[in-house]
Parts: structure tokens; sequence; C-alpha cells
């Protein structure tokens, strides 16, 4: 296995190839413990093809990121990791607020960006106005069985800031 290929992964699993000894000296860390590290982890180590390929499997992004916090000032845009030949048409959007509010809507008429094209994500935003608080945001796609969830958090502007 080509050492750039089992490092390139192994710097996506967050993996190490160098520590700070106790004695205070540098070492590496053995190919082979690399090599074994992933395995562990499930990725298909037998080449490099296969290592590169199990890698992109494992680390392709979430159709819909599992939280996002916005500020209750700035607009409410969600990315959506879609393939480029998914149809906008097949999806909509359910979202349920903290205080039990339920906004409904289809993807096709709030989309603000398609990236698509450039490995990016199309970006749709919601319409309406939201109080602070955690909200359940589901964006539901013909013929699949169970919706995509985010968690929506609305804060307060200036409590971000103040964390910065």
């Amino acid at each position: 296995m080509k050492e750039s290929a089992l490092k390139t992964v192994a710097h996506m699993a967050n993996l190490a190839d160098r520590y700070i000894s106790a004695w205070g000296t540098e070492a590496a860390v053995p190919d082979s413990t690399l090599h074994d590290l992933l395995t562990s982890l499930g990725y298909d180590t037998r080449n490099d093809d296969a290592l590169l390929a199990s890698a992109e499997r494992k680390h392709k992004a979430d159709v819909l990121a599992p939280v996002q916090v916005v500020q209750d000032n700035e607009p409410v845009e969600i990315a959506l990791n879609l393939g480029s030949s998914a149809r906008e048409s097949d999806f909509s959007w359910r979202l349920e607020t903290e205080q039990g509010e339920c906004f409904e809507g289809y993807l096709q008429s709030q989309i603000i960006r398609d990236e698509r094209s450039e490995g990016g994500p199309l970006v749709f935003s919601l319409p309406c106005a939201l109080p602070w608080g955690y909200h359940r945001l589901s964006v539901s796609r013909k013929r699949r069985k169970s919706p995509y969830q985010m968690i929506l958090i609305m804060a307060l502007s200036s409590a971000i800031n103040n964390l910065n």
C-alpha cells in the first residue's frame, strides 16, 4: 500500500502519524499500526484503491446536518447535500417549533442556491420568522420512508457573540 494513501486516510480518520513520546522526543506511528487502526475502524485496507473508496463512503457528508445554529438576525438557510440528479420537486419540508407551531412548504419554491454542479449543496431558505429555541426540521423526499431531520437552534445574536 502506498504511504500517501494510508496517511491521507489516516488524517481523514483523525489518526496522527506522529506524536511526542513520554521522553519528549518525536516518534512516528508505524504504517502497520495505522493500517490496523483503519481496519478496526471499518475501512477496507486490502489495497490503496479499496482504502480510498471506503474513505470516500465513510466521509460522505450527511444529506442534512444534524444540528444548525442560526442567530435571530440572520436568514435561515438550510444546505442539503444531494446528488445533481435529485429533483427539487421531490422534496418538502416541515418545521415544528419548540412552542408547538408547525410550518410546511415545498423545497422547489424556496431554493436560493444550487452548487451541486461544483460538488456543493442545494441551499433553501425558510420563509418564516422563527422564535428563539430548539426546533425540529424534517425534509421529506418522495418514495423515501423516513425524512431527513435536523435540530434548528434559533439563538439570540448577543448570546452567540458573548461566546466568541
